[in-house]
């Protein structure tokens, strides 16, 4: 399982799972659209995975029990507290059912998880009832929010929790790439879901290893990178974060025909080869190994 375009905070959870010290109340803070609620599930399946990845990086597998239900949705033990009203909140009456339930054993883990996606509008009075729950929580019991400004929480409660960014790095693929690449970056999923590994390495061609010929490649797997990174949170969520894509169709039907392994595998080999462009001088064989690496993985 894994959060792409977010190594820093998959650097961070890493190190709190390896500590032992996983905060009892996490708020991760960032945009509409950039991935709040995508970190808040892959903290949640850190935290209750049977069969974290080792070495270097501890990240939930994405395949046991309690991964597969935390993404679809349906795990007894990961809670997502009802939002009423026309205006969606988080009512008193709400937040004393969360706090009545805390005292409840879990179900089917050692922990109990508690989301709070879009906190922003929670009166003072309804944070004031939580409050008692994270300043002195029983045991085994988590609470994640996901906000845009962490200012709206009560101090007591930022005091209290783990504030991490989540930056929103879809701006980072427009802004420096326009119409032209993301239509290269479609003809190579066009290749990929086809098999067509010839039609894949023409797009990548460039015969000359001019500063040009570099740029021009970096942004066609850039806009690629960005299809796969759709499709990868496709394939783990069902929903596509960023609707407004111009290449939301590619990504939709590339998560159709791949597994989430496959496109997290494409992800990777992507990204590397589009950061080795900074120091590689020879482009034209780096569109060659990006090929041979696709088609063999």
């Amino acid at each position: 399982m894994n959060l792409i375009g977010k190594d820093d905070i998959i650097k961070k959870l890493s190190s709190m799972k390896k500590s032992g010290r996983m905060p009892h109340s996490i708020i991760f803070s960032g945009e509409e659209g950039a991935g709040r609620k995508t970190v808040a599930r892959y903290f949640a399946a850190l935290l209750i995975c049977e069969n974290p990845t080792e070495g270097d990086i501890i990240a939930p597998c994405g395949e046991c029990r309690h991964c597969r239900r935390i993404l679809g949705g349906t795990h007894p033990d990961f809670i997502i507290p009802e939002r009423t009203g026309k205006t969606l909140i988080y009512t008193r009456d709400t937040m004393r059912q969360v706090v009545s339930d805390t005292a409840i054993m879990p179900n089917d883990t050692d922990r109990k998880i508690y989301f709070f996606p879009d906190f922003d509008n929670t009166a003072i009075q309804s944070q004031n009832i939580l409050l008692k729950s994270i300043e002195e929580p029983p045991g085994g019991v988590q609470f994640i929010f996901t906000v845009t400004d962490p200012g709206v929480l009560l101090p007591t409660i930022l005091s209290r929790s783990v504030v991490i960014e989540v930056r929103d790095i879809k701006g980072e693929f427009t802004a420096e790439i326009n119409a032209p690449y993301f239509e290269r970056a479609s003809k190579l999923s066009n290749a990929l879901l086809s098999g067509d590994e010839y039609s894949f390495s023409a797009v990548l061609h460039e015969s000359s290893d001019t500063t040009e010929a570099r740029a021009r490649l970096k942004k066609t797997l850039k806009a690629f990178e960005k299809i796969l990174r759709d499709a990868v949170i496709l394939c783990e969520t069902g929903k596509c974060d960023n609707p407004a894509s111009p290449c939301e169709e590619e990504a939709k039907a590339l998560a159709k025909k791949f597994s989430l392994r496959r496109l997290t595998a494409y992800f990777d080999i992507i990204e590397s080869e589009s950061k080795k462009l900074s120091y590689i001088t020879n482009t034209p064989l780096t569109g060659a190994v990006v090929t041979a690496n696709i088609f063999s993985s």
